[in-house]
């Protein structure tokens, strides 16, 4: 088996290890914040123990290791990951038997930063700007992810989407393929839906280190992972 998952980076799990500098030395991320070392070089202080810890603790890491496979993952747009690089995923699952897909987790990330890439070129008064954002770029945006559903269904491979807003959220929670995040019984229709009741979002799992980060938490992440698995569950998949 060989699962991708794509989307911003909520899909890549970043920051998580928040929790591990949590759990290892309570004030790594409070000295931060008090300016003693200077955020844009956060990067350059995160080890690869850190980024083994956030890559295993992240929903794609979590599948992996329950279906005991590999994965590919990729981060982009919503316009680049539904039209550029899930065909290319497609077209590289017919060509080569060791890239065959059995399934590709999609998220959905801010539409606006879709913006530039469809419509940069269009001059808008601010009244056109706000009516595209709520209309076009949203109908736009939920009728290429229909069609590249279609495209996966066609070549074997089973798309599942979940949403970071609630605005596509609302557009497609109904549809087969989409994924509600459950917790007790209760669905939420996105990240935003769940953090108005869940610490789904750093800032609100590690409030007393002083994290102001909106990522999502490992708490989150486990969610969506539960999610993911009960969902291919009732598509058929064997899943222990």
């Amino acid at each position: 088996m060989l699962f991708a998952t794509i989307g911003c980076s909520f899909t890549q799990g970043e920051r998580l290890f928040y929790h591990k500098w949590s759990e290892e030395m309570k004030d790594a991320y409070k000295f931060i914040q008090k300016g003693e070392i200077e955020p844009s070089i956060l990067w350059q202080l995160t080890t690869w123990g850190d980024w083994e810890y956030m890559r295993n603790i992240s929903f794609s890491g979590l599948l992996s290791k329950t279906l005991n496979c590999d994965y590919l993952t990729y981060t982009g747009s919503n316009n680049s990951n539904i039209n550029y690089a899930i065909p290319t995923w497609v077209e590289t699952s017919n060509k080569f038997d060791y890239r065959k897909l059995d399934f590709i987790v999609l998220e959905l990330t801010d539409p606006q930063r879709d913006i530039d890439s469809r419509y940069g070129d269009e001059e808008l008064t601010k009244e056109e700007f706000v009516n595209m954002v709520e209309g076009k770029l949203l109908e736009d945006t939920i009728q290429e992810v229909k069609e590249v559903n279609k495209l996966c269904l066609e070549n074997g491979i089973d798309l599942l989407v979940w949403s970071w807003q609630n605005e596509l959220a609302e557009l497609l929670k109904d549809e087969k393929f989409f994924i509600k995040i459950q917790y007790e019984h209760k669905e939420y229709i996105s990240f935003e839906d769940a953090k108005r009741e869940l610490p789904v979002a750093l800032h609100q799992a590690l409030v007393d280190d002083g994290v102001t980060d909106g990522h999502p938490s490992k708490f989150f992440n486990q969610l969506l992972h539960n999610s993911i698995v009960s969902k291919l569950k009732s598509m058929g998949y064997n899943i222990n």
